[in-house]
């Protein structure tokens, strides 16, 4: 049993493929639209909602047209790119990121040219985020440094700062100069409203313009395959929006010329039809209760089950991981003893949960920690 892989599966245990993709399919065929490349820099019409999408359409920096964008290879085309325009803007900053983060962050970032290092973020000890430890952190190095930072559901951890730390963090930002490079991979699974889970975003971008973003279309559109994401950049206004749009173009152009069309048009279709639109919020917000359910109910299984432990935290933390606590120790009992597999730092993918396995997981969880410490 597979419980590490951080994709979004249905009860069924196979990949979801939501019903809002599939009725923008068919008005796509039913079209009979060409295969002609894209701009270098996407669609328009995609970018436009994708914008509105992440940054909101009634944002300042959207509404004055301050946003540079261009449709990018997924998120993770969107942080290579990314890191490549910032090579040209901060030559001598180093890379910062949360530790523990995304595993592909290190390949992308090293990949650019940039030295990586990293900055408090969660405490095992407490199983929470270390915010303390992440302002002292990003307070004591060099001014104009580059962060990434994750907009909500942090992966691996599944724990996110409150607003009240957001803010902290951004006036330590501005202080410090430092460039702040968001990666969105999950809107929508945290609150059923899905522009709070971008809360972070909005508000540095409405107080600070040192700040950009990429976004993932894999998770909550189920694109996975298509390969569909946005990068973003605020700019101080429309004259600067245009000179950055120019570099976007120039940074992608030698790496694979133009993006891929297919999942960008399932993006502006259901975005730019009000009933698609309705249908597909409404099914993310069926997959983020979905999580949340599998959370609640793996604490109350282990609870019964007669565990010592207090696992709360997989309850408090949000989004598609949860970091278990479970040791290296025990994930390798889990594998060569209960055949379920999961990364050595003990995260699952709480998606791969579902009513078939969650009393066999909980058991064995159960089993491989009773009388240990977590």
């Amino acid at each position: 049993m597979l419980l590490g892989v951080g994709i979004y599966k249905g009860e069924d245990g196979k990949p979801y493929v939501l019903d809002s993709v599939r009725k923008a399919e068919q008005i796509m065929l039913d079209k009979k639209q060409d295969k002609e490349y894209a701009f270098p820099d996407g669609y328009p019409t995609f970018r436009k909602v994708a914008i509105e999408l992440s940054w909101g359409a009634d944002h300042p920096c959207v509404k004055e047209g301050r946003v540079a964008s261009m449709q990018t290879v997924s998120g993770t085309g969107g942080l290579k790119m990314g890191f490549m325009l910032m090579r040209k803007f901060f030559p001598k900053a180093k890379a910062y990121v949360p530790n523990p983060t995304w595993s592909l962050h290190h390949n992308i970032i090293k990949s650019t040219g940039f030295d990586l290092t990293y900055f408090r973020y969660y405490n095992p000890k407490t199983k929470s985020v270390d915010v303390e430890g992440m302002l002292e952190d990003l307070s004591t190095i060099e001014d104009e440094q580059i962060l990434l930072l994750q907009a909500s559901c942090h992966n691996p951890s599944g724990c996110d700062l409150t607003k009240d730390d957001w803010k902290r963090v951004l006036e330590v930002c501005k202080t410090k100069k430092h460039f702040c490079f968001f990666d969105s991979a999950y809107q929508g699974f945290a609150n059923d409203d899905y522009n709070e889970d971008n809360w972070s975003l909005r508000y540095f971008a409405a107080n600070y313009n040192r700040v950009m973003l990429t976004q993932s279309f894999s998770k909550n559109f189920g694109l996975y395959g298509e390969r569909t994401g946005c990068l973003s950049m605020v700019c101080a206004d429309h004259d600067e929006q245009l000179k950055v749009q120019t570099l976007l173009k120039d940074t992608c152009l030698p790496e694979y010329s133009n993006p891929p069309i297919h999942g960008a048009r399932i993006v502006e279709t259901i975005m730019g039809d009000p009933t698609l639109k309705e249908l597909w919020h409404s099914e993310v917000k069926a997959m983020g209760g979905r999580l949340r359910n599998n959370r609640k109910e793996m604490v109350e299984k282990l609870k019964n089950l007669g565990s010592t432990h207090d696992w709360s935290h997989i309850q408090n933390q949000i989004g598609m991981f949860a970091y278990t606590g479970l040791t290296e120790q025990m994930v390798e009992v889990l594998k060569t003893q209960y055949a379920i597999y999961l990364p050595y730092d003990g995260r699952v993918c709480v998606a791969s949960i579902t009513q078939n396995n969650i009393d066999y997981v909980c058991e064995c969880f159960h089993k491989v920690s009773d009388g240990k410490e977590l």
